[in-house]
């Protein structure tokens, strides 16, 4: 994001509507970047300040009352010297899930940004651009739908079956389907985030050095609806606070030799604290009798404003230094090499929870916590090569390590007999590919072929460990091994008609996932899992037509994608 790292999934799904590009690059990228990664880096380049009167305004309608609104206006303020760019977007819609409990439609869409970029270019060779940018999201955290089983070892929920006013198991509560929920009430959201990037360049001749300073500020409250029954019986209510500061100073070779080079130094720091309330869980188990064995119902005493509550805290800081270099040794052959540190440290703070009875008006109580800390440091290098065929081939290789430090699991219950301290996870990656045009450039075609090579990769498991508690750890695989093939064309039939098209394989299997993965203390071979989220096939197709029409275009867009499991 304009130079900024993300380093949480919270907020990272962006209203990319001022987008000059976006690059997806696969593999380990420590070298290049300021912030290490393993899986590789969707970079995402906004639009530039331009110093001129220009704007890009668009307004889209659809059904379930999709109403979007977005602006980008360039404004300049001192000839070729200063100027501003304003955006806002505004994205709202009814959703296409109706819940029939409360009688409301559901999973609606509710989001503003809103914020400005000034670029001050003083001298030719010294330029300042600020960022700052507002977001505001109310969009439902999802709608939750009834899929408790009945049977052997049913559902919590069907054994409640008739005991409550609405039908709790799936198979009775014949209202829910995809289309339609009967949770009792709404997931809502309501969650503010505020970026701001200073990014300095000086061009000192031999090359440009670069200074990025970013911090990022989240807020976020939101309610989710566990049991998707229309009664009162599991939810939670999340409360995250993230702050995160960056800052990455870069030298960007310009030599007139045959040699080039980019290096720097980056420093991160994230403090982040996540705080919730579990409603109706003890109560619901201490009316069925199930709270702790041998109790008759009731005999725990609690009430519908029991309420559980946890927290964790976390403080991470890391130091980077990097550097690539690309040397031409002849006109076709160009060769790579890079090198990486990075030192981690993180403090952890872990709550055991506490249980209270909620008094409107009273804060709430503080719990007990435990302290966790650790650090972890790596070297990580690449090797690469380009070869141009001619002015429309070129041949791509390379090999790279990726590194990704150890840490604390928190979003769990308790840490009485759980460990959250997970390992470092390491990847190699191999690439070979080719880029090619064809036919004048009216045809492109790009295969690569890849594979990693993961140690102690980090999964995140569920155990059970005990009737109002399931804990989520993260346990470090042996081994696992991920090749695919990925093929991308495109064509350009006509000046107005364009057709593309790609497809992907993906061979993901674990060669030693030895871990225990229930709890109970004993480790076992789980080599025949699959990995998640690895399909073996995906596929996907787009045209498009542009017609001129009077002073605009008329454009048509037809577009498919599959994926297997």
């Amino acid at each position: 994001m304009v130079g900024l790292y993300l380093g949480t999934s919270s907020g990272a799904l962006l209203n990319n509507f001022d987008t000059k590009r976006i690059e997806v690059l696969r593999g380990p990228q420590g070298t290049l970047f300021g912030k290490n990664t393993t899986g590789g880096v969707v970079n995402v380049i906004r639009g530039d300040v331009t110093m001129d009167w220009n704007g890009d305004f668009s307004v889209t309608l659809g059904d379930d009352g999709r109403e979007d609104i977005k602006g980008v206006l360039n404004v300049p303020i001192v000839d070729e010297k200063l100027g501003v760019k304003l955006f806002a977007n505004q994205i709202k819609s009814d959703g296409w899930v109706k819940n029939v409990t409360i009688n409301e439609d559901a999973f609606g869409d509710d989001k503003k940004t809103y914020g400005f970029a000034a670029l001050w270019r003083p001298t030719d060779n010294f330029d300042i651009k600020l960022h700052y940018e507002h977001n505001e999201d109310e969009t439902d955290t999802g709608a939750t739908v009834n899929v408790s089983q009945a049977g052997p070892g049913q559902d919590l929920d069907c054994i409640l079956d008739g005991v409550w006013p609405a039908p709790s198991c799936a198979a009775t509560d014949k209202r829910a389907d995809e289309d339609h929920t009967t949770a009792n009430d709404r997931n809502y959201n309501d969650s503010e985030y505020d970026t701001v990037i200073l990014t300095m360049n000086w061009d000192v001749g031999p090359g440009v050095i670069t200074s990025i300073t970013g911090n990022r500020d989240m807020d976020e409250q939101y309610r989710f609806e566990f049991d998707g029954g229309g009664h009162e019986f599991l939810y939670f209510d999340y409360l995250n606070e993230w702050e995160q500061f960056s800052q990455e100073l870069r030298f960007t070779s310009n030599f007139s030799g045959n040699f080039q080079l980019v290096g720097g130094l980056y420093y991160w720091e994230v403090d982040y604290l996540q705080d919730w309330d579990v409603y109706q869980l003890l109560y619901t188990l201490d009316r069925t009798g199930t709270l702790v064995p041998g109790l008759p119902p009731g005999a725990a005493g609690f009430t519908e404003n029991t309420v559980s509550r946890n927290g964790q805290a976390q403080d991470t800081t890391s130091y980077a230094a990097f550097a690539q270099g690309d040397w031409q040794v002849s006109e076709k052959w160009t060769l790579t090499a890079g090198i990486r540190y990075t030192y981690e440290e993180k403090d952890f703070t872990g709550g055991n929870g506490i249980v209270y009875t909620k008094v409107p008006g009273e804060p709430r109580p503080e719990f007990e916590t435990l302290d966790f800390e650790d650090d972890w440091s790596e070297p990580t290098g690449k090797l690469g090569f380009t070869y141009d065929f001619s002015d429309e081939t070129m041949i791509f290789g390379s090999w790279a390590q990726g590194f990704k430090s150890g840490g604390f699991f928190g979003r769990q219950a308790t840490f009485d007999g759980f460990d959250p301290t997970y390992d470092p996870e390491y990847v190699e990656n191999w690439e070979l590919g080719m880029k090619s045009t064809w036919m004048d450039g009216r045809m492109i075609f790009n295969p690569t072929i890849f594979f990693n090579d993961y140690e102690d990769k980090q999964e995140d498991i569920l155990i059970f460990n005990s009737t109002s508690d399931v804990a989520t750890v993260i346990r470090n695989v042996g081994e696992l091994e991920i090749w695919g093939i990925e093929l991308e064309w495109q064509y350009q039939l006509t000046e107005a008609w364009n057709i593309r098209a790609n497809y992907g394989y993906l061979d993901a299997e674990y060669k030693d996932y030895t871990a225990d993965l229930n709890g109970d203390g004993i480790e076992t071979d789980n080599t025949d899992l699959r990995p998640r989220n690895t399909p073996e096939n995906t596929f996907g197709f787009s045209t498009t037509y542009t017609a001129e029409i009077g002073p605009g275009e008329l454009v048509g867009v037809l577009s498919y994608r599959w994926r297997d499991e």
